[in-house]
């Protein structure tokens, strides 16, 4: 569990304040929250083929955000890359997005997988796609889960034959994307 926050002084109703000590105080707790809180976020650079009509792990070699606890990243991006795993039991925030290829056969599906076997309750979506435009998933949910739990967005997609996940080569926003951020414990 994360620290109490301890701040610098206290400040009473009614007393002459400086407003820079409000801020400072404010920073202070922003600081110590998004410094101990679990998170983590994670991308791919390279376009992952996803067979047709099977359910696919995504896998993520870039780390934007990872820190579980003191000892224990929550991503690795050498082994079980598709994976985030819980170092915290608490309530999650967990979203990804799933982009594919121009192509207009089929559907599209992603969801959040939860120990290897389940799909976690509500982040199931299937999106029909456009010949014209890339098709891109966006899921998110609340879930709780226990130390050691671990997270993979999964792809499906049922065109014909495989089918590329599609990458951003500017900004990165149109890339592979799964995160989890603690909300409380």
């Amino acid at each position: 569990m994360p620290p109490p926050v301890t701040l610098p002084r206290t400040l009473i109703a009614g007393t002459p304040e400086n407003i820079n000590d409000v801020q400072d105080n404010f920073t202070a707790i922003q600081t110590e929250f998004n410094a101990s809180w679990p998170q983590c976020r994670v991308t791919n650079t390279a376009a992952q083929s996803i067979p047709n009509n099977t359910g696919t792990a995504i896998t993520f070699d870039t780390e934007q955000i990872d820190q579980g606890t003191a000892s224990s990243n929550m991503h690795d991006i050498v082994t079980n890359t598709s994976r985030i795993v819980c170092r915290v039991a608490g309530l999650y925030t967990i979203s990804a997005t799933l982009p594919f290829v121009v192509n207009g056969t089929g559907l599209r599906l992603a969801y959040i997988r939860l120990n290897g076997t389940t799909s976690t309750p509500g982040t199931q979506v299937i999106q029909p796609p456009n010949a014209g435009f890339l098709t891109t998933i966006a899921l998110s949910t609340i879930y709780r889960l226990a130390i050691s739990d671990y997270i993979e967005l999964m792809g499906f997609q049922s065109s014909g034959g495989a089918l590329n996940t599609s990458i951003d080569t500017g900004t990165g926003d149109g890339r592979p994307m799964l995160s989890a951020a603690m909300l409380s414990p």
